[in-house]
């Protein structure tokens, strides 16, 4: 009787927590000094230490015609269908540019600065640590 009612027993299904930006380790550069450090990401930009200017997050992308480079960028909260910010959903790349230049809406590409080539760009490691290498958290 044990057998047959533990077989038919279903547990519970558990998801393992999302990581968010807050829980990840990220580059920051100042746009001011230049000055790097490590520290958990999040959405606002950081003040630097150093100087006092804005510090912003800085990814390593690859691009297969030019090499690897660097771009700094910036996170949002995706918005429900209701118009309100979801907290419970993973933070999304919302604009991207290099040093020294405009920012640029992220549209699923990250852009080479020595020509701008087309070619998709990827990261060398995750941001995330899970088994998506994707930037918009989708």
């Amino acid at each position: 009787m044990f057998f047959l009612w533990s077989s038919l027993k279903t547990e519970p299904q558990t998801t393992a927590p999302r990581r968010t930006l807050s829980d990840v380790t990220v580059d920051w550069v100042c746009e001011g000094c230049g000055h790097r450090f490590r520290a958990s990401g999040r959405i606002e930009p950081r003040t630097c230490d150093a100087c006092g200017a804005t510090c912003y997050i800085a990814l390593r992308y690859v691009c297969p015609v030019h090499g690897e480079f660097e771009a700094l960028v910036e996170f949002e909260r995706p918005v429900g269908p209701d118009g309100q910010i979801d907290q419970r959903a993973r933070e999304r790349l919302r604009r991207w540019r290099h040093a020294g230049s405009d920012w640029v809406d992220y549209d699923g590409n990250v852009r080479c600065p020595v020509d701008g080539c087309l070619e998709q760009t990827i990261r060398p490691r995750r941001l995330w640590g899970d088994d998506k290498d994707r930037q918009d958290g989708k």
